[in-house]
């Protein structure tokens, strides 16, 4: 959470995965246990098990505790509020989101609408992607909602799918499928997901949210 990129490649990483880490930290993100170091895309796993001893973070998450959840059912009524577990944010229904403070069905079905389109939340971040919600109920939903390290997300075949069904991810524009239709028309199929890089209509910054969703095979 702290080296610099230099540092880093002097440990062993390549300068684009130094450089991913660092604008990881850079937008936000933090590394909460060893494991979470694995998230970075083209991480050498025989390099990190060989680092893993060295990096100063937890080998497993602290055990998930039950916390207070506002429920807007009963702070109308006077009641106290109920403890449960924090939940999954990708599995939850629109029942259990609808519990959350702040939360009614409109929003329920705004966050699981963008959900399924995104093909699942990487980062509780994307939910200032939902229209309409505020960082007052984003700030509820990160005090009793969590991603799974082993979410499964919804992958877009590079070397498959069509420029319609590129445009329909929040993440692509028309103007960038139709992109990176012709590039793999003129150069082929994708040999990794990093290629996409190579498309210019797309930003750094748009790319490196965009990788989670990417893959070459089925």
């Amino acid at each position: 959470n702290k080296a610099p990129e230099e540092e880093l490649q002097k440990l062993g990483f390549t300068s684009g995965v130094a450089s991913r880490i660092v604008r990881y930290r850079q937008s936000g993100g933090s590394f909460k246990r060893k494991n979470d170091l694995l998230r970075i895309y083209g991480i050498d796993t025989a390099l990190f098990y060989q680092l893993y001893s060295y990096i100063r973070l937890p080998e497993a998450p602290a055990e998930r505790i039950k916390r207070p959840l506002l429920v807007n059912r009963m702070k109308e009524s006077g009641k106290p509020p109920e403890e449960i577990s924090e939940f999954d944010l990708n599995a939850a229904d629109s029942s259990l989101l609808i519990s959350v403070k702040g939360i009614g069905p409109v929003f329920a079905k705004r966050i699981i609408k963008y959900r399924n389109i995104l093909g699942g939340f990487t980062d509780m971040r994307q939910l200032y992607e939902v229209y309409g919600i505020d960082s007052a109920i984003i700030q509820s939903l990160t005090g009793v909602s969590y991603i799974s390290d082993s979410a499964s997300l919804k992958k877009l075949n590079l070397n498959k799918i069509n420029e319609n069904e590129l445009s329909s991810h929040p993440y692509i524009t028309k103007r960038a499928a139709k992109a990176i239709v012709t590039y793999r028309f003129q150069h082929g199929s994708f040999n990794a997901v990093e290629d996409i890089r190579n498309i210019h209509a797309l930003d750094e910054e748009t790319i490196d949210k965009l990788l989670p969703y990417l893959s070459i095979t089925d």
